[in-house]
């Protein structure tokens, strides 16, 4: 093998094994809070971020027993896109297949355009904490 060849085989190792390597994605952040209802934590649900942004997907949590959350996304995992989002937060009791599930939260913040919550997310860490009331 000649000094050439052996140069160009090299090249092409590195340049197969660095390419996708890279952090990729847009800028983000990753996202991490809690959720309380009447100052106590809400034990269950799901927090959703809608993008105010055009072409990003959303993401969502769900929400611990002790009231934490940790949002992720389907294409970027624990790193959120930076930028605002609208919240939606929706948390019901299943008391089975009989009876109806029961709304643990007022209906209103299950949706992104009534809820009035929002969260603007930046690079870094972000503790983004919800409260909400009756």
């Amino acid at each position: 093998m000649t000094k050439y060849s052996f140069g160009l085989l090299l090249c092409v190792f590195v340049c197969t094994f660095t390419v996708g390597c890279g952090p990729g994605g847009p800028p983000s952040g990753k996202v991490t809070g809690s959720v309380t209802y009447n100052d106590k934590p809400l034990m269950t649900g799901t927090v959703i971020l809608v993008p105010e942004q055009e072409g990003l997907g959303y993401a969502q949590g769900t929400i611990q027993p002790d009231g934490t959350y940790q949002a992720e996304t389907k294409e970027y995992g624990q790193n959120i896109p930076v930028g605002s989002y609208r919240v939606m937060i929706s948390a019901v009791e299943d008391r089975g297949p009989e009876h109806p599930a029961r709304p643990l939260i007022p209906f209103h913040y299950s949706s992104e355009a009534q809820s009035g919550l929002q969260a603007n997310v930046q690079e870094g860490d972000n503790t983004i904490d919800f409260h909400l009331t009756k």
